[in-house]
Formats: C-alpha cells, sequence, structure tokens
C-alpha cells in the first residue's frame, strides 16, 4: 500500500510539474500548481500517517537517524542487507523496490505501455507469495532483482500515468478551445444574419 500511494503521489506531482513547466497559458499554469498543491498535501499526508504508525515500534530519535523506518516493512534480518555485519532497517526487496523508482527518468526516454509495468510485478508477486505458502524460500539476491524489478515497473507505470494525464489534459482544453469558438462563430453568424434581416425589412 505505502508504494501504491507513493506512485499516485509522484504521478500527480509529475503531471503538475510538467503542466508548470511546459504551460503555454494562465490556465494550464493555474492547474500544475494546483495539482502541486493537491500532491503536496497527499505526501505530506502519506509520510504523517506511516510516521504514526512506525512511532508504534520506534521513537522519534530512531527515526530521525533512519527515515527508511517510516516504510511498512518485517524488518527480518535474515533478509536484510547486511553491512558491516549489521543489518539495515529495512528489507532488501522493499530496498530495492524503492531505488527501482530512480529509473523514472529512463522510463521518460524509453516510453513503454502501462501494461509492461504491470507486468513487471509479476516476479515479486510470485516469489514472495510462494515463499507465504511455504512452497518454496527465496534468497536475498532473488529479493533484490525480484525488487528492482518491480520498482522499475512502478517507474514505468508512473511514467504511463503522466504522458496519459498530460496528454489528456491538453486535449481536454483542446476541445474546450474548439467549442468556444464555433460558440463565438456561431454568436457571430447570427448577429450578421439579424443584420441583414433587419436591413432587408428596413428597405
Amino acid at each position: 500500500m505505502f508504494f501504491i500511494q507513493t506512485s499516485v503521489n509522484l504521478t500527480i506531482l509529475m503531471v503538475s510539474l510538467r503542466l508548470i513547466l511546459l504551460g503555454t497559458d494562465v490556465t494550464k499554469l493555474c492547474e500544475g500548481f494546483i495539482l502541486f498543491i493537491i500532491a503536496l498535501v497527499l505526501t505530506l499526508y502519506t509520510i504523517s500517517l506511516y510516521t504514526k504508525k512506525a512511532l508504534k515500534n520506534f521513537s522519534i530519535t530512531a527515526l530521525k537517524k533512519n527515515p527508511l523506518l517510516i516504510v511498512p516493512c518485517h524488518r527480518n534480518p535474515d533478509r536484510c542487507i547486511t553491512i558491516n555485519g549489521k543489518p539495515m532497517k529495512i528489507c532488501s526487496r522493499c530496498l530495492s523496490m524503492l531505488i527501482g523508482y530512480l529509473f523514472i527518468p529512463l522510463s521518460f526516454q524509453l516510453s513503454l505501455p502501462f501494461i509492461i509495468g504491470i507486468l513487471c510485478q509479476i516476479p515479486m508477486i510470485t516469489d514472495g507469495y510462494t515463499q507465504l505458502k511455504k512452497w518454496r524460500t527465496s534468497n536475498n539476491c532473488l529479493r533484490i532483482i525480484t525488487g528492482l524489478i518491480s520498482g522499475f515497473g512502478l517507474s514505468i507505470c508512473i511514467v504511463s500515468s503522466v504522458t496519459f494525464l498530460t496528454k489528456w489534459l491538453y486535449l481536454f482544453h483542446w476541445l474546450q478551445s474548439i467549442t468556444l469558438y464555433d460558440t463565438l462563430r456561431h454568436i457571430r453568424c447570427y448577429q450578421y444574419h439579424l443584420i441583414v434581416v433587419k436591413s432587408i425589412y428596413k428597405h
């Protein structure tokens, strides 16, 4: 749930930034700033929500030392990457999923379809589900690989959503402008015909 909320927040944030940076009129700039505020509020809400949950298990001092503690994770030492003999405070799968978000700039260049991002979740779900059912035992190498694939897939989903929403907003504005133009054109034609009719009746 944390990664879904984070993905949604990032999507809204990037749509707002694209509208602000690529906006050619005041309307798009205003929409971009509104979406940016919404993304900021949702991000702060997500952080506060998971911070409250983390405080049930950790102290404020611990959270200040390691902000990754707000990520909901089992933190089983056997499933965490070990540095200098000490396991990290987040499991290898969650850590690699977070690292996967770094693929967002690359995803903009690749322009892969949304369905690819969904399919990238299958290895992680399969690995996690088969381990949950105790059909097999996974290892940290597999967790890192499936986590990275999942994170890359989430990046594709985010970028695809950003591209689609941005195009939709621009298309919506274009349709609005066409409709407004046609309406004004019809009004002008009606006014012209009315003037002509009046002049005929006068003569």
